[in-house]
């Protein structure tokens, strides 16, 4: 069918010697991948190259615009396979590193804290696409980094900071979202096995509390490395005073796990924006996204005509197996097609509140807030 056409762009051109492709996308990694399955063509054994341009387009959505990043392959007289891994091009954010001169004036907001470091990184060719407009780094937080330090270690650290996930768009642009628990296309079913509903072909499901605590404490502090500013501040400035900082603090509780594990930490706010009960909701709902999922495969590769299946959307999800009957969030998926297999695609969700930093409602989860920094 048309919807489940794949088309491979191999330096501009469409590339029509695959066997198969996979591409897995995922809401907080910063970079798609793909792998080609690929043969040789008369007189070109080795069609594709160590760097060369590809773009992967399902029907009419781009997946994954970047390079090749690995190939291995085998040749005897049966069989000449050649496997290609493929990565977005914001994989080059993930492999370089900062170099000199990172440091960023604040304020400044999360999408041009993104777009000057790319840019100081040699990375301009890397778009950002700003869905959470989240407020700007504000005075007193001094935005340096290290010439060694990984160029997404350095962005990722910040942009945690304002409760923000990176992730491809598949055109070669980086994501700045968190889960705003908006409603997607599709469904997933599996009842009984003779129901007419049933668009589930398989399914798993794994939870764990590794990383997760029943109770996540986060403590605000002001930032002290930005010295000039503070000592431009007057006697007595509020922000400066540690009474009153020391009072304001937010609380997660996950009931999912034993009141024994308890979680604290420093939410590094103070200054302005967001409560440390934000920062603690959503350290609890990101550890509570990671120790959970399920897993569906269904035919094809939409959620809805002219729709593909993809990450950062609430649907709902019912399987009898795992007694499972509520809104999960898509957190991945994995698309293949092989010549003789047909197409499918493989969704991973998790709780509705996964990524967020408000209350979603999933089962046996509430916050609670402590402290003058707690709206």
């Amino acid at each position: 069918m048309a919807r489940d056409t794949v088309i491979v762009l191999h330096n501009g051109s469409p590339y029509g010697g695959w066997k198969s492709v996979e591409s897995t996308h995922s809401f907080e990694e910063a970079a798609g991948e793909a792998k080609l399955v690929i043969s040789e063509q008369p007189g070109n054994p080795l069609p594709m190259k160590l760097g060369d341009d590809v773009v992967i387009i399902y029907g009419s959505t781009p997946v994954i615009t970047g390079y090749v990043k690995g190939i291995d392959g085998s040749n005897d007289w049966g069989s000449h396979d050649i496997n290609i891994t493929v990565m977005d091009n914001t994989r080059f954010m993930i492999d370089s590193k900062l170099g000199p001169g990172v440091n960023h004036q604040s304020p400044i907001s999360p999408k041009k804290l993104v777009e000057d470091t790319l840019s100081k990184m040699g990375l301009s060719k890397i778009g950002v696409v700003d869905k959470i407009g989240a407020p700007d780094f504000g005075p007193g937080e001094q935005i340096t980094g290290a010439i060694d330090e990984g160029g997404h270690e350095f962005l990722d650290k910040w942009l945690n900071k304002r409760q923000l996930v990176m992730h491809p768009d598949g055109k070669g642009n980086v994501v700045l979202d968190r889960n705003q628990q908006r409603t997607g296309p599709g469904t997933l079913y599996r009842g009984r096995e003779d129901s007419p509903q049933n668009n589930v072909l398989r399914s798993s499901y794994q939870i764990t509390d590794e990383g997760r605590h029943n109770s996540a404490n986060a403590a605000a502090q002001h930032s002290p490395n930005d010295k000039p500013y503070w000592e431009d501040r007057p006697k007595g400035d509020p922000p400066a005073q540690s009474g009153p900082l020391s009072t304001k603090w937010g609380e997660a509780i996950d009931e999912d796990v034993r009141p024994e594990r308890k979680l604290y930490y420093r939410a590094e706010r103070g200054l302005n924006d967001d409560s440390p009960k934000k920062a603690a909701v959503w350290r609890s709902n990101v550890a509570r996204a990671r120790g959970y999922s399920y897993a569906a495969t269904v035919q094809g590769f939409e959620a809805a005509p002219g729709e593909l299946w993809w990450p950062g959307v609430v649907i709902p999800v019912y399987d009898y197996a795992w007694e499972i009957s509520e809104l999960l969030f898509i957190k991945s998926v994995t698309f293949r097609k092989d010549w003789g297999g047909g197409s499918i695609t493989e969704i991973s969700c998790t709780y509705k509140d996964g990524y967020s930093n408000q209350e979603g409602g999933a089962p046996k989860s509430r916050t609670g807030s402590h402290g003058t920094g707690s709206p």
